[in-house]
C-alpha cells in the first residue's frame, strides 16, 4: 500500500526529486493543481459526469463498479504517460481528498511497477494551506513609482539580494490595459492563488518581502483580500523621474509590439483619455510619433496610479528621487530605506 505524504514535507523535500500526478479530471486540474503537477486523470470529465451521476442514484458501489467499467480501458494509457513523464522518478499522486482516485491510479502504478505515495488529504487540504497562507502576518515593504520607471527590472534586481514576489509574473499581466501584451493567457483564480501562495512559503519566516505597488486586480486576477491589505498598510518606497525618462520606459516596454495591438489597446483607453487625446494618440502612432504617443497615454497612467498611492497614509510614503543613481545606487537606497523605516518603526 502507498505511503502517506504531507504537502508541506513534499514541498520540503521531495519537490525536486519525485514527479507529482494529479489524478483529478482535466477539468478540475485545468482550474487550479498543486503547482508542479502533471495530469493523468482516472477519470474523463465525462466520465466523472457519470460516476457522479450514478453515485447520487444507485449509491457508491454501484459507482465505483462503473468508475473501474469506464477507467479499465485507460490503465494502459495513465502507465504509459507516467513512465513518460516521469523519466524514472518515484511518483507522488493525489486527488481531490486523498481517496478512492489517488489510490486507486497508485495501485495501477504500482503495478506497474513503479514507486508511488500519496498526498495525504490531497488538493484540498492543499488549498486550505493555499488560504491559511494569506491569513499571515508579513513584513511587507512595496517599490512604487508613476509607469515607466522600471520597477518590474528593479524588483529582479533586487530579488539577487532580497526576498521579491513578482505578482505581474504570477498573473501574466503587466497590471496596465496594455499589460496583456507579449504574456502567456491569465491563470485561473485559483491557480494565481496557488502559485502565490507557494512563493510566500518559499520565504523564510521573517524575512522582509518586496512587491510592486498593484491595484487590487492585476488584469482579470485578483490579489487576496488579507495579503492585500497588508500591501496597502505596508511603506511603498516611491521611484520618481522627469516625464521623457518615463517615456523611454514605456516605449522599452511596449514600443516593439505590432502598431495594430498598440492601436486596439488606445482605442480602448476612449473613455478614459476622451475621443479627442485617443484620436490623437491614435494619430501619433500612425505617423510613428512613438514619444507622443505615450506623451499622450500618461493621463491615463498617471491619474490610474495617483488615486491609488495617495490613498495610503501619509507616513507610509516614502520618495525617491532616482534622477542621478545609478542603478547599483538605487538598489542600495531601496535597501536601506526599507531596513530604516523597519527599525524605527
Amino acid at each position: 500500500m502507498s505511503r502517506l505524504l504531507d504537502i508541506h514535507t513534499y514541498y520540503q523535500t521531495y519537490s525536486q526529486s519525485h514527479l507529482l500526478i494529479d489524478a483529478r479530471s482535466p477539468a478540475e486540474y485545468e482550474k487550479g493543481c498543486i503547482p508542479g503537477a502533471v495530469n493523468i486523470p482516472l477519470l474523463s470529465n465525462e466520465h466523472r459526469h457519470e460516476v457522479g451521476i450514478c453515485y447520487k442514484q444507485k449509491g457508491k458501489e454501484e459507482a465505483i463498479s462503473l468508475g473501474f467499467q469506464l477507467a479499465g480501458p485507460h490503465f494502459h494509457e495513465m502507465i504509459a504517460q507516467a513512465r513518460e513523464q516521469s523519466s524514472g522518478l518515484p511518483l507522488i499522486v493525489y486527488c481531490w481528498r486523498g481517496g478512492l482516485r489517488s489510490r486507486i491510479l497508485s495501485w495501477i502504478l504500482e503495478t506497474a511497477g513503479m514507486s508511488c505515495t500519496l498526498v495525504e488529504g490531497g488538493y484540498k487540504t492543499f488549498r486550505n494551506l493555499v488560504l491559511q497562507t494569506f491569513e499571515k502576518n508579513y513584513q511587507v515593504v512595496v517599490l512604487g513609482g508613476k509607469t515607466g520607471m522600471g520597477k518590474t527590472q528593479m524588483l529582479h534586481a533586487l530579488s539577487r539580494h532580497a526576498s521579491v514576489i513578482d505578482l505581474e509574473a504570477l498573473a501574466h499581466h503587466r497590471g496596465s490595459a496594455f499589460g496583456n501584451l507579449g504574456m502567456p493567457a491569465q491563470p485561473s483564480q485559483e491557480m494565481f492563488e496557488n502559485k502565490l501562495a507557494l512563493a510566500l512559503l518559499q520565504i523564510p519566516p521573517g524575512a522582509l518581502i518586496w512587491f510592486e505597488n498593484e491595484s487590487r486586480m492585476i488584469g482579470k486576477r485578483n490579489i487576496p483580500d488579507p495579503l492585500f491589505d497588508q500591501i496597502m498598510q505596508a511603506p511603498i518606497i516611491q521611484l520618481e523621474h522627469d516625464d521623457d525618462y518615463r517615456i523611454e520606459g514605456i516605449l522599452r516596454e511596449y514600443g516593439h509590439f505590432p502598431k495594430e495591438a498598440l492601436a486596439e489597446k488606445t482605442r480602448n483607453l476612449e473613455k478614459r483619455l476622451g475621443n479627442e487625446k485617443m484620436n490623437l494618440a491614435l494619430q501619433a502612432l500612425s505617423e510613428n510619433r512613438m514619444h507622443d504617443w505615450v506623451a499622450l497615454l500618461l493621463s491615463y497612467y498617471d491619474k490610474t496610479y495617483t488615486h491609488g498611492y495617495y490613498k495610503r497614509p501619509e507616513h507610509l510614503r516614502l520618495p525617491l528621487d532616482i534622477r542621478n543613481l545609478d542603478s547599483d545606487q538605487i538598489l542600495s537606497e531601496l535597501q536601506d530605506m526599507a531596513q530604516s523605516f523597519f527599525i524605527k518603526a
